[in-house]
């Protein structure tokens, strides 16, 4: 994605600063390398969306209050369930490793 970025704002540029003067084989390729990744990097926007749209508990996770279920969890990434969750009861706070307090 940043590779194809890059390319999209280095093509453009040049197709719009430089083609009243640059060779016509150069920005016809400029052209095909815009057009191309262009249509690839919107493929994969509507690739994202749908898969956001398949996993809707963990779209609800990443953009709702950052949790998801357990079970949800488990089902989709068993092993960093069984090696990083740390089960607790309801009232106990666990400390979180690399956050620093603000006072």
């Amino acid at each position: 994605m940043l590779i194809g970025g890059i390319l999209l704002i280095v093509t453009g540029w040049a197709l719009y600063a430089f083609l009243p003067v640059a060779p016509k084989v150069a920005m016809y390729w400029f052209d095909m390398v815009h057009l191309v990744v262009g249509i690839v990097l919107g493929v994969s926007v509507f690739a994202h969306i749908f898969l956001g749209i398949y996993n809707w508990g963990e779209f609800l996770c990443m953009f709702g209050d950052g949790t998801q279920p357990l079970h949800e969890a488990e089902h989709h990434n068993p092993v960093w369930v069984e090696n990083e969750i740390m089960r607790v009861k309801a009232n106990e706070s666990v400390p979180v490793t690399g956050q620093q307090h603000v006072r």
